[in-house]
């Protein structure tokens, strides 16, 4: 089972329309993790795909300095039926867990761990599942490729990419330092795209959309996860 997630992380409108379109002619539904309010993600990937929050606590990232309930708070706030959470660059301790959990998140999506492992209540009551492919990290490593050979079609396997990186097709961190300033501008932006036939990171989500895997939501999965194994065992 695969689950495609996507960390919209501020991407325009017509950034998250492109990728929208490229999912509904494979018909697979993803988890969107919401950076910020969008009519796109309000009005279309409510009904159609599973939204999350992706809290930003860095000041770099367009981060405010302000508490960490006031900006968990504000995106439960834009997207009250979010029941997941992945934090921006994976940023969290303790208290942003229990917070979430307190204000009814059911899952965290913030553990990076490259091989297949399964999901696990941690002390807060949330269930946390762990991804296995980050898109950025396979540009860092210039392996633009998945061998689903190798990986067990019987437990969750989770990605995680970027709309930002989809749309121009990442292929180089030189090409996203470059690209990053025409986040908002599509005529420019559009120049730094990597040819949609070569390899990157929109050419891997292609190749993923085609194969016979089966697609489903995070949420989905932790629902499965929750009524098999009661939070009273969860140590």
């Amino acid at each position: 089972m695969i689950a495609l997630t996507f960390d919209i992380d501020w991407a325009s409108d017509f950034i998250l329309t492109d990728l929208l379109e490229l999912l509904a002619k494979s018909g697979a539904k993803g988890t969107f993790f919401a950076t910020h309010e969008s009519k796109i993600v309000s009005d279309h990937m409510v009904d159609d795909h599973e939204v999350g929050i992706h809290p930003n606590f860095n000041p770099n990232f367009e981060g405010k300095g302000e508490n960490y309930k006031t900006i968990i708070n504000r995106l439960i706030d834009l997207y009250p039926k979010s029941t997941g959470v992945r934090f921006h660059s994976l940023g969290h301790n303790a208290h942003c867990i229990l917070h979430c959990s307190q204000k009814g998140i059911l899952y965290d999506s913030s553990v990076y761990y490259p091989y297949q492992s399964d999901s696990f209540y941690d002390y807060s009551g949330i269930v946390r599942v762990p991804f296995q492919v980050s898109d950025m990290q396979r540009v860092i490593d210039n392996n633009l490729t998945i061998d689903f050979e190798n990986i067990n079609p019987s437990k969750l396997y989770v990605l995680a990419f970027h709309p930002f990186h989809i749309f121009i097709n990442t292929s180089s961190m030189e090409q996203v330092q470059a690209a990053k300033s025409s986040l908002r501008n599509y005529k420019k932006l559009s120049t730094f795209k990597t040819d949609y036939n070569k390899k990157g990171v929109r050419y891997l989500l292609e190749k993923i959309l085609q194969t016979n895997n089966k697609f489903i939501t995070l949420n989905d999965h932790v629902n499965n996860f929750r009524s098999k194994i009661s939070i009273h065992n969860k140590i």
